[in-house]
């Protein structure tokens, strides 16, 4: 499911984790940094809200809204019944297709005019993954988006999910290698990648630089994943 009621949340949380990040001292690289280290892993967040009618349940988990009852909002997780108030945890940790890791953290909204909301996050986990560009899919059995997600690159790696490099910083901004026409990035300016990160998993990524170092640089960003079984 697609989250549009979240959007704006996100928006605004990448816009300000980029103010946050920005190098505003000259290019002098700060101690500490949150983002995650590069690998053939990928790590996105996704905020997320289940809605469902009776009988239906969240697409990659064990999580399915039964009814009511006098006892309370009656789920069933991992194939066990639950009875569950507002603001109860909601959550499910699967592996629904291969190499793809999900674990939604959700919290019981409530039941309106017969359908069941719980809101959340999440994490979506990627492993062994091989970047190729490549058309994307009109559509999958999971979609997920805006994943959002933060890297710091060493000069001479590459970016997660993508096929570019992080080539160092020069006079004209932070320099990539395998991006077609300017190679060339400024702070807060976008870098896009659209392909398939392994054989069941395509991404649409959207990266902003958030800081040029000679030695690193970092990127945040949103995404929008495809999943496959």
């Amino acid at each position: 499911m697609k989250p549009k009621g979240c959007i704006w949340l996100v928006v605004v949380l990448v816009l300000v984790l980029l103010l946050a990040g920005c190098d505003r001292s000259g290019g002098e690289e700060t101690e500490t940094s949150a983002a995650e280290p590069v690998s053939s892993q990928l790590a996105f967040t996704v905020p997320y809200r289940a809605v469902l009618n009776e009988g239906d349940t969240v697409a990659g988990a064990q999580l399915q809204y039964l009814g009511n009852s006098d006892d309370g909002i009656h789920v069933r997780i991992g194939g066990e019944d639950a009875y569950k108030k507002v603001g109860d945890s909601f959550n499910w940790h699967a592996s629904p297709a291969a190499g793809v890791e999900l674990d939604y953290k959700l919290r019981v909204m409530g039941v309106y005019l017969g359908v069941f909301q719980a809101w959340g996050d999440v994490d979506i986990t990627i492993s062994e993954t091989a970047p190729v560009v490549m058309e994307l899919p009109d559509s999958a059995p999971w979609v997920f988006s805006p994943a959002v997600a933060t890297y710091a690159v060493a000069r001479g790696e590459s970016v997660p999910g993508t096929t570019y490099s992080y080539l160092g910083k020069s006079d004209k901004g932070a320099q990539f290698g395998g991006v077609e026409g300017y190679a060339y990035r400024e702070i807060a300016d976008s870098l896009e990648w659209s392909g398939r990160v392994r054989s069941n998993v395509y991404l649409d990524l959207t990266m902003r630089v958030s800081f040029i170092g000679e030695e690193e640089t970092r990127l945040i960003g949103t995404a929008t994943v495809w999943i496959f079984p």
